[in-house]
């Protein structure tokens, strides 16, 4: 049985959004997919552990990771929490992210296997906020090193982008979705919301917290993989 590893942050670990590896399982019953997302991760920390991930020698590996990167380099109260709380050894600058995600990379040309890459995908709704313009910063070291390494990359944040409706664009800033988070977690844990209907109560439509997916959103990246994956063999 081929195995699949999914290396991340909170998007692939699938906790606090659309759950995608759950959702790939289920779709491709004759594979094995191992989830090794961690939340919170940035480049740096999924370098650190890769050699762990990497244990079921799989014969095709998925990255997404990014979004903490973008995250901590946009506010400096931001980079001192995820210092603290991730141990970095410095500042998670941009540079920061294209020396690790390097490192991620080129440890991944090592297993032989196929290898893909998901844009970082949008932080809110609004391509133009400063959030989504640092997030297509982050997007361009990406193309940029997966294109080096050999690294399939899969157009992501442009199929999202270009899934919403312009005409009900809310923006959002961190202090949003400061809150937001937390309660999401409560409506869907204890509540039983969907993804969906807590984006719908907030008027957002890809992330309904302003991070994580909804699952309008998780079933565009679903059908990306799958498409991609089934072109590959």
């Amino acid at each position: 049985m081929k195995t699949w590893v999914f290396l991340g942050d909170s998007h692939t670990y699938g906790q606090s959004g659309f759950p995608i590896c759950d959702a790939i399982a289920e779709a491709r019953p004759n594979v094995t997919i191992v989830n090794a997302g961690v939340n919170a991760d940035l480049a740096w920390n999924l370098a650190e552990r890769l050699d762990e991930a990497l244990k079921p020698s799989p014969s095709l590996v998925h990255v997404m990771i990014g979004t903490n990167d973008v995250n901590a380099g946009l506010h400096p109260d931001h980079a001192a929490g995820y210092m603290h709380d991730k141990g970095l050894p410095q500042l998670p600058i941009l540079e920061f992210y294209q020396i690790h995600l390097r490192r991620v990379f080129s440890r991944l040309r090592l297993t032989g296997a196929i290898l893909y890459a998901s844009q970082i995908p949008p932080i809110g709704d609004d391509r133009a906020s400063t959030w989504n313009v640092a997030v297509e910063r982050y997007n361009t070291i990406l193309d940029e090193e997966a294109t080096m390494a050999g690294v399939i990359v899969l157009p992501l944040f442009d199929r999202l982008m270009d899934s919403v409706d312009a005409s009900r664009v809310r923006s959002i800033d961190r202090l949003d979705w400061g809150v937001w988070i937390p309660e999401s977690q409560r409506l869907h844990d204890e509540d039983g919301l969907t993804w969906d209907a807590i984006a719908d109560q907030r008027a957002l439509q890809l992330m309904h917290d302003g991070l994580h997916m909804t699952e309008r959103a998780g079933r565009i990246w679903l059908d990306l993989l799958l498409e991609e994956f089934d072109a590959a063999g």
